[in-house]
């Protein structure tokens, strides 16, 4: 099963992090780094400039737990295809996270959903190459990525209208600082 759910972006950021870890142990073992470098807070926030929101939102507590497994199934889905039908590099954050965060003046920046039950995935996302075109869309792979996780529900004869997905791309300058962002600690 897990080589199934390794799909080509997962593998690419497989082989970056066991290339990052052999380049950590290589600086302990030259005394240039200590392992105190070894904790830190993660990099994903703040690697790349843009992002993808996916907010997963439904009205009930009910609602959302299963909008959201079904969701969670197919962001993987998201990724690959966006990877093969655009010019992007993607990787997702490997959690949700739960609405609502602390909502000082500094979160409002990113825009927080207004329904009770949400749940958004991070997705960054990068040009495969430099010289590829800087403007991309990628309104047609979200809608078509949506509805086919709608279908989905409704084929399984459980999905409510309250059951949306909403996808925004955000910038890392709209995202609070590190006190009000859990990530990022």
């Amino acid at each position: 099963s897990s080589t199934f759910t390794v799909n080509r972006a997962t593998l690419r950021i497989l082989k970056e992090e066991f290339e990052r870890g052999h380049d950590f142990a290589r600086g302990i073992e030259q005394d240039i780094e200590g392992w105190d470098a070894l904790v830190h807070p993660t990099e994903f926030f703040t690697k790349n400039k843009d992002m993808i929101r996916i907010d997963v939102l439904a009205a009930t507590e009910e609602h959302h737990q299963q909008w959201f497994g079904l969701v969670e199934a197919n962001v993987r889905n998201y990724v690959n295809d966006t990877e093969r039908f655009s010019p992007l590099q993607l990787h997702c954050y490997p959690k949700a996270f739960q609405w609502p965060w602390p909502t000082p003046p500094a979160a409002e920046r990113c825009h927080p959903p207004t329904v009770q039950h949400c749940r958004s995935f991070f997705i960054s996302f990068k040009l495969k190459a430099e010289k590829s075109d800087n403007s991309i869309s990628l309104k047609r792979c979200n809608e078509k990525w949506i509805e086919q996780v709608q279908k989905k529900a409704e084929r399984g004869e459980w999905y409510t209208p309250d059951m949306t997905i909403e996808m925004k791309q955000v910038r890392r300058k709209q995202f609070p600082s590190a006190d009000f962002m859990p990530a990022m600690r």
